[in-house]
C-alpha cells in the first residue's frame, strides 16, 4: 500500500488539504491518486514530458474533483422503495432510492439519484427505518449522494412501511387504475414520485433474462374490483382484464401465489389498449407465503 510520504511534496500538500477541507480519509485519497497517476492515459499521453508534470496534473485533477462537488447537509430520510440499478448510456449504473425526507421541518416524498458504485446501495439498505445521511440537492429537487453518504445506524420508527405507503400514495383498485395513471412530467416520462398503492393477491409471478442479457421479473395480481373474465367498459369500449401486471426487481419476487400485499407502484397505460401496468417501488406484505427458492 502506497503511503502519502512516498509521494512528491506537491501531491502530499494537495491531498492533505483535500482531506482537511472535505473530511476525506487520507488513505483512500492516496489510493485514488495512485490509481489516477498510473492510469493508461496519464502514463501514455505524450504531452506529459516528465513524471513531475504528471504529478502536478493529477494533484490539480483531484483538487478540482472535490472542490467542485455539491455541498451536502445532514438529512433525515426514511427509505420506502427503489428502482434497481440499470446501465446508463455512458456504461455506468444508476438506480433510484425513494424516501420520505425531512425538508424544512416537513416530511415529503423525494428521490435520491445513485450513480456509479453508489447505485448498488439499494440492495443493502433497510426500508421503513430512519437514517441521517449527507445529501446534496439537484436543481430538479432530487437528492444526490456520493461517497460522503453513509446509510448507517438505522433507527426504528413508530409507523410501519405499509402505513407510510398508504399515507404518501393514492389508493386505487385494478378497476380504477386506468383512471389514475401516474402523471407524466414535462420530459415525457412518468413522475416517479406520483405513487399508487394497490391491495392485490398474487396470481402469477415470472422472471427471466432478455436477449440483451437484462434480467426481468413481474407479479400478476388480482383483486375483487373486476370479474373473473374480460369485460368491456360500456363508456369507452376499453377491455378490462381481471388481472394487472406489475414489473419488479427480480429480488422482489419473494412472495408465492395467493399472497396478499399492498403494492406501491407507478402506473402507465398502454398507448393502444389503455391497459394499466406498473413498476413496483415497494411491497408491504399483508398475508403472505414466502417463495421457496
Amino acid at each position: 500500500m502506497l503511503e502519502i510520504n512516498e509521494l512528491p511534496q506537491v501531491a502530499q500538500e494537495k491531498l492533505k488539504l483535500i482531506s482537511q477541507t472535505y473530511q476525506k480519509d487520507i488513505t483512500s485519497l492516496v489510493k485514488e491518486y495512485d490509481d489516477e497517476f498510473n492510469s493508461k492515459w496519464i502514463q501514455s499521453d505524450e504531452q506529459f514530458k516528465t513524471d513531475e508534470d504528471r504529478h502536478a496534473y493529477v494533484s490539480l485533477i483531484l483538487w478540482t474533483r472535490y472542490s467542485s462537488r455539491q455541498q451536502v447537509e445532514d438529512v433525515d430520510v426514511i427509505p420506502v422503495g427503489y428502482f434497481r440499478p440499470r446501465p446508463t448510456k455512458t456504461g455506468s449504473k444508476m438506480s433510484s432510492l425513494f424516501v420520505i425526507a425531512k425538508r424544512s421541518n416537513n416530511f415529503e416524498k423525494a428521490r435520491i439519484s445513485l450513480l456509479g458504485e453508489m447505485a448498488e446501495i439499494v440492495n443493502s439498505i433497510s426500508l421503513g427505518v430512519l437514517y441521517t445521511v449527507k445529501l446534496g440537492t439537484f436543481t430538479s429537487g432530487d437528492l444526490s449522494a456520493d461517497d460522503r453518504t453513509k446509510f448507517e445506524n438505522p433507527k426504528r420508527i413508530d409507523i410501519s412501511l405499509g402505513q407510510i405507503i398508504q399515507k404518501y400514495s393514492k389508493r386505487v383498485t385494478i378497476a380504477t387504475a386506468r383512471d389514475y395513471p401516474t402523471l407524466i412530467g414535462s420530459d415525457g416520462y412518468p413522475n416517479n414520485l406520483d405513487w399508487r398503492v394497490i391491495n392485490g393477491v398474487v396470481i402469477d409471478l415470472r422472471k427471466g433474462t432478455s436477449e440483451k442479457g437484462n434480467e426481468w421479473a413481474f407479479y400478476r395480481i388480482a383483486d375483487d374490483s373486476v370479474g373473473t373474465k374480460e369485460t368491456t367498459d360500456p363508456k369507452t369500449g376499453e377491455i378490462i382484464r381481471p388481472g394487472m401486471t406489475l414489473w419488479a426487481d427480480p429480488k422482489m419476487l419473494i412472495y408465492e401465489r395467493e399472497s396478499q400485499c399492498d403494492f406501491c407502484t407507478t402506473i402507465t397505460l398502454d398507448k393502444e389498449t389503455k391497459e394499466p401496468s406498473g413498476n413496483i417501488i415497494s411491497i408491504a406484505p399483508i398475508h403472505v407465503k414466502e417463495l421457496r427458492t
